[in-house]
């Protein structure tokens, strides 16, 4: 991938770098086509990027993809779902012999309307970038080809009700990836108290995560004790809250030296430190280099 010049902030896009500020309001919006449709266009590379209300799902079924979600590199081949919730920086290269769909929904279609337990069988895929692979052997290839196939033929007719038809055959979409993704009895984990409570305390982490609250604050706010969450946590994410909030600074902090020009001090004050030397010593201890470092070395490659 060519370098890019850095901007000033990274691009936050509705689709694909279309500025349409009505996509932010519209909860409703479902949007599918061809990889190949958008991608030539682009002459098969998209720069990194990252969407505010989006949930993009890109279905390929033959051909190559090479991705990137923050700093991590994946060549894949074959038959591939890669799920980018909102906020999540991505960039892609695409092979032009790639096959495959992009399918772009609006996360509020998926997180508001349900009643709870309905609501959190789409958590897993709202949280983090997914890669979840397909066997031309798997039941589940078929079905999501055949949701696909069915969304497409929707999304092209003026049929009445369409938008309730394509809202059914999202969902349904998105849980045959859930099943893909984990193979688990999703009622028992739906009905799990202790992962209700961390998909909140994850929820109130991405709204608030610069304002630098403490433990207890977040504790607080989900009215258990900080004793509490710190336990729920490690159960569920294998790491303390502390631990969690301080990961989630730290993707944050890379996310912006990498894809922006900002100063260093800029950074540190938009993220919510006072202190520009607490926020290098921060970043030095958890990536053993100080930020301007860092920034120098990612010029370099």
């Amino acid at each position: 991938m060519n370098k890019i010049d850095k901007p000033h902030a990274i691009p936050q896009f509705n689709l694909y770098g279309e500025i349409n500020e009505s996509l932010h309001r519209d909860a409703e919006f479902i949007h599918i086509e061809d990889i190949s449709t958008r991608c030539k266009k682009n002459n098969w590379q998209i720069n990194p990027h990252r969407h505010g209300v989006l949930l993009q799902v890109f279905c390929m079924f033959e051909g190559e993809i090479k991705v990137k979600l923050d700093e991590r590199h994946h060549l894949l081949t074959g038959s591939w779902v890669i799920v980018i919730p909102s906020g999540f920086v991505h960039a892609f290269e695409i092979s032009s012999e790639t096959k495959g769909v992009v399918l772009t929904i609006a996360e509020h279609l998926l997180t508001t309307n349900h009643d709870q337990s309905n609501k959190d069988c789409f958590t897993p895929l709202l949280q983090s970038p997914q890669l979840i692979e397909f066997k031309e052997e798997d039941v589940l290839l078929k079905q999501l080809k055949n949701y696909i196939k069915q969304i497409e033929i929707e999304f092209n007719s003026a049929e009445t009700e369409q938008y309730i038809m394509l809202e059914w055959l999202v969902k349904a979409t998105v849980l045959t990836l859930k099943r893909q993704l984990h193979h688990f009895d999703f009622q028992a984990i739906t009905n799990n108290k202790s992962y209700q409570i961390i998909n909140k305390f994850r929820d109130l982490l991405e709204k608030n995560f610069t304002k630098q609250w403490p433990v207890e604050k977040y504790a607080s706010i989900l009215c258990i004790s900080p004793s509490t969450l710190n336990r729920l946590c490690k159960e569920v994410v294998g790491k303390s809250p502390k631990t969690t909030i301080q990961h989630r600074l730290y993707l944050e902090i890379k996310r912006r030296i990498i894809y922006t020009d900002d100063p260093l001090d800029q950074i540190a004050y938009n993220l919510g430190y006072k202190d520009p030397g607490y926020f290098s010593r921060f970043f030095k201890k958890l990536e053993g280099v100080s930020p301007r470092n860092y920034r120098n070395n990612k010029m370099d490659l």
